[in-house]
């Protein structure tokens, strides 16, 4: 009995230990497998920057006047950058997929011509390799419930993996069709079948249950021509067809082929109602069809001042910060023909550039050696002297977490990568011109007819500062520049170029509003005659005083008081 005892206890213990070692083990896997989409995922956020590179100039050549046969080839360019970054899109789904934060946003429509359409973009690849690429279906029309996005990576993945495993001379194709019979997808009675079937490698029987999982991968040392996978493209297609409610199917046969079925039910009475949207539910840039549907606003507005060049007054100045010469030189190439654009390689060098240029908007990187972007942000909007420049953050990061990130540090916006030269076009010209309504509308609050003035901001609570300085020396003439900039903080040149910025107005001519408004004020009052009201504001000569009030009001003292009161002393 003691000996059966012991027995049992052995084992009961190598049990425990076993199941130990199979958790860790697991937990050890698990570990790995999250490494590996993260690296996935930073590596997918570098691809960011050159798709950027391909997408902008294949849009801009595709604009313009070009060739037919060119136009042609630049199309294929273009068509397959934009695939491309949906499979880089593929990589950060994973994410979402392993959160469970995917959802389906499905829309009716003609599932033909879209499997056409992504078939079609294999043509040119089908040419180099020489594989007959064929497509087929029953109708030329069915329509059914799907996701653009989603489904375009499932068929985009299996077409992708059919011409990796085939070889020259072998067969693809895409067939679409309808089918009643149940035994695919029990209880459904309506489902369509997408096919991709190809002539290629095959498969043995023991992958068949595994190529679903994640980071699976198919190794064949003896065979040199064949690609190996990441094995993350096949674990998302079926994770994306699920989420429809279908299924992903395979069957293969070594050194035959492989046929892949995309089975989903053909009408929407299986989709809640979070999972379906209408046609005009559909953004204009999403990544079914990119594209920005908004008209070019030209904003020409010319500052007044004795040291600005010609050059400055036609153009306002932009600041572009980013490590990647390639991604300056395109910026460059497409915004100097309306702004004159300054390059800095990264933030300590493009924070000295912004205190010194004093540039009406800033574009920056947000990952950027020596100083990221969001330090740059930081001391750019916690600065007096730059707080009031807007900040447009691009970067490869478009995780909810980052946008908030960027925003939080003051940002203006934030445009993910790649970006569509147009829509970065837009967002500059608007923030210019709010930075003219605050102008317009700081320029307007310069009154002592105004008691009190809400501090909305580190310009406002500047701007109220100064005004409070003139006002307290509102009958000394000899106030300047020198003696302002001392009394704020700021050196003479940065005073003028905080208030140029925040007013469009320089500091004499600041100075000499408010002293003007102030006159008019002590004019509706009708207790001082007007050389007194002259000197009580600070101008030293009455005729110097008469043609300053009639340039800014319209009229001279005199015709003021006759119209705003009673008639003044002479």
């Amino acid at each position: 009995a003691f000996l059966l005892i012991r027995k049992l206890m052995i084992f009961r213990f190598t049990m425990r230990n076993n199941l130990q070692i199979e958790r860790l083990e697991r937990e050890k896997l698990e570990e790995l497998n999250k490494s590996k989409l993260q690296f996935f995922s930073n590596v997918s956020h570098e691809f960011r920057t050159p798709l950027t590179l391909i997408i902008g100039p294949a849009e801009h050549i595709l604009n313009s006047k070009i060739d037919s046969s060119l136009k042609k080839q630049i199309g294929y360019i273009h068509r397959n950058a934009l695939r491309l970054l949906r499979l880089v899109n593929a990589l950060l789904d994973l994410q979402k997929v392993e959160k469970n934060e995917m959802h389906l946003k499905a829309r009716y429509g003609n599932i033909v011509s879209f499997a056409k359409e992504i078939t079609l973009t294999f043509e040119e690849l089908s040419k180099t390799k020489k594989i007959n690429l064929s497509f087929h279906s029953e109708n030329e029309k069915i329509n059914c419930w799907f996701d653009p996005d989603k489904l375009d990576k499932v068929i985009f993945n299996l077409l992708s993996n059919a011409f990796k495993f085939t070889y020259k001379g072998g067969n693809i194709s895409v067939d679409v069709s309808t089918n009643n019979n149940e035994a695919y997808l029990p209880p459904l009675n309506s489902f369509v079948d997408i096919t991709v079937t190809d002539t290629g490698k095959g498969m043995k029987e023991e992958h068949l249950q595994k190529i679903f999982e994640r980071f699976y991968q198919i190794e064949d040392e003896n065979d040199a021509d064949i690609q190996v996978g990441t094995g993350l493209g096949l674990h998302l297609s079926k994770y994306l067809v699920e989420l429809h409610h279908g299924k992903l199917t395979v069957s293969s046969k070594d050194g035959k082929g492989t046929r892949f079925d995309v089975l989903m039910p053909r009408n929407g009475d299986h989709l809640s109602p979070q999972e379906k949207v209408s046609e005009n539910d559909i953004p204009a840039n999403s990544e079914e069809k990119i594209k920005i549907k908004t008209s070019k606003t030209d904003i020409v507005t010319e500052f007044s001042s004795d040291d600005e060049t010609e050059d400055a007054k036609q153009k306002y100045t932009i600041l572009v910060v980013e490590d990647d010469y390639d991604i300056r030189s395109y910026i460059k190439s497409e915004f100097s023909d309306q702004y004159k654009i300054i390059e800095a390689s990264d933030g300590i060098e493009g924070w000295s550039l912004a205190q010194k240029q004093q540039p009406e908007v800033i574009i920056s990187d947000i990952i950027m050696p020596r100083m990221d972007g969001i330090q740059l942000c930081k001391k750019i909007k916690t600065n007096i002297l730059t707080c009031h420049i807007p900040v447009i953050l691009l970067t490869a990061r478009t995780s909810i977490e980052n946008r908030i990130e960027g925003l939080e540090t003051g940002a203006d916006s934030y445009i993910p990568k790649p970006f569509h030269p147009q829509h970065l076009r837009i967002r500059i010209e608007k923030l210019i011109e709010l930075r003219q309504n605050l102008m317009a509308k700081f320029s307007k609050s310069i009154s002592f007819e105004a008691k009190e003035m809400t501090i909305t901001s580190a310009d406002e609570r500047f701007l109220q500062k100064a005004m409070d300085l003139v006002k307290a020396n509102i009958s000394n003439p000899n106030l300047n520049i020198e003696e302002m900039g001392n009394e704020l903080g700021i050196s003479r040149v940065h005073l003028y170029r905080k208030l140029k910025a925040l007013t469009n107005q320089n500091p004499s001519e600041f100075v000499r509003i408010i002293r003007l408004k102030q006159a008019a004020y002590l004019l509706k009052q009708n207790k001082l005659n007007i050389s007194e009201v002259a000197y009580a504001v600070g101008f030293n000569s009455h005729q110097y005083f008469t043609n300053c009030f009639q340039n800014y009001f319209g009229m001279s003292p005199t015709e003021y008081s006759n119209k705003t009161g009673e008639n003044i002393k002479q």
